[in-house]
């Protein structure tokens, strides 16, 4: 109110001295600028534009917005201190209100030699006569500096949260705050070693605008070296306190100052990147410094962010960190520093599909003998030195482009190089052999093993990882039988193998005719809260028993469904009998009880999934939020380009995604931020050998401390023994597994864990698949 008044006041004077005089209009729009002490304290300044001489008046505050004085002047004078890049937007914007009368709102910034940049907000208002344009000047830097702080932390962020390596989310916020925040310069100076040893800060990140004057910069910082408490980085490192750096050019403190000088730069910020340890050591692993061409800003947004900057980059070092130790666990053999058995498996996989089939490669799988009586004998820690010089003699003698994991126990294997020839496959295996022979010693006791070898190849012997390796199985226990101490190769009878072709094109005819024939049906395995004992999801699995009462082992039949389109189908009749079903628990006093349905890979990747899943619960009157679809990590590496989108949009409808075996993939890590689950499930591999597998133990422990970190739900699946729930249970994840609940039918899950009367098992049967 106060500013139309003030506004008001002034038309009105402005009208009166224009019917009057015609350059009374500018002596009177002075006079009550100067006087106005309102527009002060309502924030804002008061200009006037006569169409007919195209001269300027300004009000006391608006004037000192503008840095000129108050009273008459020329367009020209008045945007001496507009940066630059915006002097063609409020010169069209004054050209209209000089000449067009059209309302104008427009934003720039002008450099304040006190002050730095600003922003201005130019606006319009009604004119008073039809030859003088008039309006109001609000400073608005203060919303824009508050909003650049909530758009530059998001992006931050964002940023964080999507980069894979350290160095990438530097280099990321480097250019985020140049551009966000308006600086020229950008750089990150991290602790490094020189080639004594001592301790030194390098320019490893940088990142500038197109100014090619600025590149040779770049360069020269990039081969710069600077000593902890030399200069102006390696004193704000030292001190841990951040420094302006007024002008770059008589800064003695300065190291680049020539240089700097050339390219354009004037003034800078350097602050240090620092962060708490876990054990409460402060930790300063450099520096980040920006340079801008403009003199100090003292209203800067950058010193009120440099905090948060610092403590983000410590944030994504720990994660990272975390994210590469459980990479480790995932992948290497703690004892040996081997790859374990996961992870050699998967490079098996990943030989297969990359070797053409005219091609060849070989797998030994190395198993020692007489290792038993050894740990019988001088206890687990002999047997463990046995394992660990073991696997280094494997790692010495195993030529370039072979892969040697640990696979348990004491059985290895090496993944032989694709081409090489036999006789370098059998020389291999002879110096595997030696290798074995020669003595171990543990606290001067002279301890002696050999090794029973198998060797399978690829692909005479299997196209997929399991088959070599049960060949490669199959021939060690060959050597076993023959005396150990010896390598043997698999052989496969051509029959035998075109009998199992056969028996499996028998069994998928048998499984399309079951599915016609409505003999599949469900059973429902609970997932247990391990505080409270509570039933909090149950998982719907299939099973198939023909005619003759026979069960089929779903190992057995799913496997091949899933060679063709008929695991489609099944996937499709699971899901709608579970939704059937699902009332019918919440009936029974299971409220609010989720259903976990496995998908396959073709479902995943089809688009049209979300909304056949979409029918399917609106028919039963079942909530989205109730089903949890369960993958696995080769489901979504297999087509993550088809397989990711869709998961989004199953999340959109209120779905939620469990990843199922969880650890099993050699890839999660890196792409579990990418995709919207809601739970995880760790593979009852590991489960298997806790609590007394050391590795086991640190790799769910690592898994349980990531999805608590992600806000996910863990479940452990095949918990079968009483101490593997208690050591689960102090980590509060949910449990899944024989020993609190086997599969079991509809009825009898109600009867056990429903809070009402049990239904008749008649109105709960199986209603017929759809063909």
């Amino acid at each position: 109110m106060m500013q139309a008044n003030n506004m008001e006041a002034g038309a009105r004077a402005v009208h009166k001295a224009v019917s009057i005089e015609p350059d009374l209009w500018l002596r009177t729009v002075a006079r009550t600028g100067m006087a106005d002490q309102a527009e002060e304290l309502a924030g804002f300044g008061r200009w006037w534009i006569d169409r007919t001489s195209a001269q300027v008046a300004l009000s006391v505050v608006a004037a000192g917005y503008l840095g000129v004085t108050p009273g008459q002047h020329a367009l020209a004078p008045c945007c001496i201190h507009v940066v630059a890049d915006d002097l063609p937007l409020l010169r069209a914007a004054l050209r209209q209100a000089e000449t067009s009368g059209a309302p104008i709102d427009c934003q720039f910034r002008l450099i304040d030699p006190l002050e730095g940049v600003r922003w201005l907000r130019m606006l319009s208002m009604r004119a008073a006569s039809p030859t003088i344009a008039s309006g109001m000047l609000i400073d608005i830097t203060f919303a824009k500096h508050a909003a650049m702080r909530e758009k530059f932390n998001f992006a931050l962020t964002q940023y964080l949260i999507g980069t894979d390596t350290l160095g990438e989310a530097v280099t990321k916020i480097i250019q985020l705050v140049c551009e966000d925040l308006g600086w020229e310069w950008g750089a990150y100076w991290a602790l490094d070693a020189d080639d004594d040893g001592a301790e030194v800060l390098r320019c490893t990140h940088s990142w500038h605008g197109g100014d090619a004057r600025l590149a040779p910069f770049k360069r020269h910082s990039e081969a710069f070296a600077v000593q902890p408490g030399a200069g102006l980085v390696g004193r704000v490192w030292r001190s841990g306190a951040a420094e302006w750096v007024d002008n770059v050019r008589s800064d003695p403190d300065f190291l680049r100052s020539e240089l700097a000088a050339a390219c354009g730069l004037r003034s800078g910020y350097i602050f240090p990147v620092t962060y708490v340890a876990p054990d409460g050591v402060l930790q300063s692993p450099g520096v980040l410094e920006f340079f801008s061409k403009l003199p100090r800003q003292r209203e800067a947004q950058l010193p009120d962010l440099s905090a948060s900057i610092g403590a983000l980059i410590a944030l994504t070092a720990q994660r990272m960190m975390q994210q590469e130790r459980i990479r480790r666990l995932a992948l290497i053999d703690e004892m040996t520093g081997l790859w374990n058995r996961n992870h050699f498996h998967a490079l098996v996989d990943a030989a297969c599909r990359s070797v053409p089939a005219s091609q060849s490669f070989a797998i030994l799988y190395i198993d020692l003998d007489q290792f038993k009586p050894i740990n019988d004998a001088y206890g687990h820690q002999a047997g463990n030195v046995v394992l660990i010089e073991f696997g280094a003699r494997l790692q010495a003698l195993a030529p370039p482009g072979c892969a040697i994991g640990r696979l348990g126990g004491d059985e290895f294997a090496i993944l032989v190089a694709a081409q090489t020839p036999a006789a370098g496959v059998d020389a291999l295996a002879e110096q595997v052999l030696q290798a074995a022979r020669a003595s171990f010693m543990y606290d001067g006791n002279e301890l002696s093993v050999s090794a029973s070898i198998g060797v399978s190849q690829y692909p005479q012997h299997g196209a997929s990882t399991p088959a070599l390796l049960h060949a490669a199985d199959a021939a060690m226990y060959v050597s076993k039988r023959n005396g150990r101490n010896l390598a043997s190769h698999f052989s496969l009878d051509g029959q035998h193998q075109q009998i199992q072709i056969a028996e499996q094109l028998t069994l998928l005819s048998e499984l399309h005719h079951a599915f016609a024939r409505d003999e599949f049906f469900l059973e429902y395995q609970p997932i247990f809260d391990s505080f409270d004992g509570r039933v909090m999801a149950v998982e719907a699995l299939i099973r198939w028993r023909k005619p003759n009462g026979e069960i089929v082992p779903p190992d057995l039949f799913i496997p091949i469904a899933e060679q063709s389109r008929l695991i489609v189908q099944l996937g499709q009749w699971v899901a709608q009998q579970a939704c059937r079903d699902l009332p019918l628990m919440h009936a029974a006093g299971m409220a609010d009880l989720q259903v976990h349905i496995n998908m396959a890979a073709p479902e995943f990747i089809d688009s049209e999934l979300p909304h056949a899943l979409m029918a399917i619960v609106q028919a039963a009157g079942v909530a989205p939020r109730h089903i949890c679809l369960e993958l696995t990590e080769g489901v979504v590496m297999s087509r993550p380009e088809q397989s990711i989108p869709v998961m989004h949009a199953l999340r959109r409808l209120g779905f939620e995604i469990s990843l199922d075996d969880f650890g099993m993939g050699f890839s999660s890590l890196s792409m579990l931020k990418r995709l919207p689950i809601s739970s995880l499930k760790v593979d009852r591999l590991f489960v298997g050998g806790l609590p007394h597998e050391r590795d086991d133990r640190a790799i769910v422990r690592a898994i349980l401390e990531l999805g608590r970190s992600m806000k996910m739900r863990v479940i452990a699946e095949g918990v079968e023994t009483d101490a593997q729930l208690s050591f689960l249970r102090q980590f509060g994840c949910l449990i899944q597994g024989y020993l609190l609940g086997r599969p079991m039918p509809l009825h009898q899950l109600i009867v056990l864990h429903g809070a009402g009367p049990a239904p008749d098992p008649i109105s709960i049967s199986p209603p017929r698949a759809a063909p």
